[in-house]
């Protein structure tokens, strides 16, 4: 037993080390630019809240990614922020005030993400290694030693990045780069205290060796580098497009490869057993003939939803037992070239039936037409799709009486690709209207989604240290998408017209609310229940 609690402690002391790492990864171009423009002098300078906007108006700075950047460090108490939308507005809390000495620590840090991004695509020049270096002796220089300080926080912070890069050529799947390493990013895996440096070379602690069986949760921070690295650009600077592609289609601002890598992963840990247990049963019942004829993924990222879906089907399930009288076919749809591509191979690979198109989660029309082509009645599919609606591409919102007649919107900052502020209202009546675009397309066998949330900062910094909150916020907010709190989103899929036949919570316990949501949505006029919603 006593063993047991000593690597409860253990797992305890890393997370936390993980955390502040990721924190770092996400946090630490917007505290620099911030720090730069004087914005945190400012703040520094009195004890009254000031306004956002103001600020904003005074360093001339993009009104949305600053109310962002304000949302960020009010998530980890270093700042406290009061009011939404326009009205906010920030002051230092104590622990923003005891962090204040340390702002050099970031100094130059979109450079060493710069430099990260270097490393990770195998690429061990020399200024990049010089730079980390560099960084690590200031850091070490500057810094006090170990424990739970907010020194050693600002440490975990700065060399977050390097630690990633890391940890992903250690178990990610390059195999000629895996397990080789430049000497900087030994380094700051010795600054963790999870590697020790011998005679022989560096050799990996205890702590080090359970760090390694952790590393996934560094992967999809990792494919937001690019996105990281451009916020002084987003915040103060000449923006490039934020969603521009390259020639062959392929988003610029992360690694969709990863990322989409990442998203499957955390699929089959964490999702797959409930989202099962939920589609299932669909596919179990007597009538084959009325039971779905497709299963459309609508953001298929890598394929494994898919994959995982069919087989449970083909094994568990009457229906996987007449698959040839009644077969099913499996549709990926995509906007990105390299997860259409992924998702096809994966399909192709084992065998399933299966079709994948170009398509968006905010055109469900669209999709029906392009699906028509193929002799698919997008009707006659259970729809089903994974952290897909909160990255639909905003429009304004058609009623405008609908957004003017709200209460104050769903908590939240939303920005515009131009980085301009969406309003909490017009965001709640945007999320209404999308869905109420997918009515028409559910009535037959419904809606079946996964989607990811973010909670208010105040319950984030309670708990600062022990969840992703910054990485969430940060990759998503300078990205343009769109995270709301579970229970507003429930809600407006229900003003909306839909009403969730059974719901699951994932990932509850890192800050008492849940960081995902599953959901079977069914329109609610098939059971003449819409006028009681």
């Amino acid at each position: 037993m006593t063993a047991d609690r000593d690597k409860a402690a253990l797992g305890r002391v890393l997370w936390r080390k993980v955390c502040f790492n990721i924190d770092g990864m996400a946090l630490g171009a917007t505290i620099c630019a911030l720090a730069e423009k004087g914005i945190l002098a400012e703040l520094a300078g009195t004890a009254e809240p000031l306004s956002v906007d103001g600020l904003a108006t005074r360093y001339g700075a993009r009104r949305g990614f600053l109310h962002l950047a304000v949302w960020l460090l009010a998530s980890q108490g270093l700042v406290k922020r009061s009011g939404g939308g326009e009205t906010a507005r920030a002051s230092l809390s104590e622990e923003g005030r005891a962090w204040l000495p340390f702002l050099a620590a970031y100094d130059g840090f979109p450079g060493l993400l710069t430099a990260a991004m270097a490393l990770l695509a195998g690429n061990a020049d020399e200024d990049a290694c010089e730079l980390w270096e560099t960084a690590l002796h200031r850091l070490s220089a500057s810094l006090p030693g170990a424990g739970e300080t907010m020194g050693e926080r600002v440490r975990l912070h700065v060399t977050g990045p390097l630690v990633a890069v890391a940890l992903r050529r250690l178990t990610g799947n390059d195999t000629q780069n895996k397990g080789v390493l430049p000497q900087p990013c030994w380094r700051a895996l010795a600054a963790q205290g999870w590697a020790e440096e011998g005679a022989e070379g560096f050799i990996f602690s205890g702590e080090g060796e359970m760090a390694l069986d952790m590393a996934a949760q560094y992967f999809m921070p990792l494919s937001y580098l690019p996105t990281f690295s451009r916020v002084p650009e987003m915040l103060f600077g000449d923006m490039p497009p934020i969603l521009e592609r390259d020639a062959s289609g392929s988003e610029r601002h992360l690694d969709r490869a990863l990322d989409i890598e990442a998203s499957g992963a955390v699929f089959t840990r964490v999702c797959a057993g409930p989202f099962l247990e939920l589609a299932l049963p669909l596919f179990d019942r007597e009538e084959l003939a009325a039971q779905p004829g497709y299963v459309i993924d609508t953001g298929c990222g890598n394929g494994t939803l898919l994959k995982e879906l069919f087989h449970a089907i083909a094994s568990r399930t009457r229906r996987g037992k007449a698959l040839s009288e009644f077969p099913l076919v499996m549709v990926g749809t995509e906007y990105n070239p390299v997860a259409s591509q992924t998702t096809r191979a994966a399909l192709e690979a084992e065998g399933i039936p299966h079709l994948v198109v170009a398509g968006d989660v905010g055109d469900p029309d669209g999709l029906g037409k392009t699906l028509a082509g193929h002799g698919i009645d997008a009707r006659q599919a259970l729809h089903v799709g994974k952290s897909v609606i909160h990255n639909r591409r905003y429009q304004a919102p058609r009623d405008a009486t609908a957004v003017r007649q709200r209460e104050p919107g769903p908590p939240g900052v939303f920005v515009d690709e131009e980085g301009g502020l969406i309003e909490p209202g017009d965001m709640a009546q945007n999320l209404v209207e999308h869905f109420r675009a997918w009515l028409p397309w559910t009535r037959r066998h419904g809606m079946l989604v996964i989607e990811a949330h973010t909670v208010a900062p105040e319950l984030a910094a309670a708990r600062v240290g022990n969840h992703p909150m910054a990485y969430l916020d940060a990759s998503h907010g300078f990205s343009c998408q769109y995270l709301m709190e579970a229970g507003p989103y429930r809600d407006l899929a229900r003003e909306a017209g839909f009403i969730a036949l059974s719901s699951h919570d994932f990932i509850t316990g890192l800050v008492g609310r849940p960081l995902l949501s599953l959901d079977y949505f069914m329109p609610a006029d098939v059971f003449g229940l819409e006028g009681l919603l």
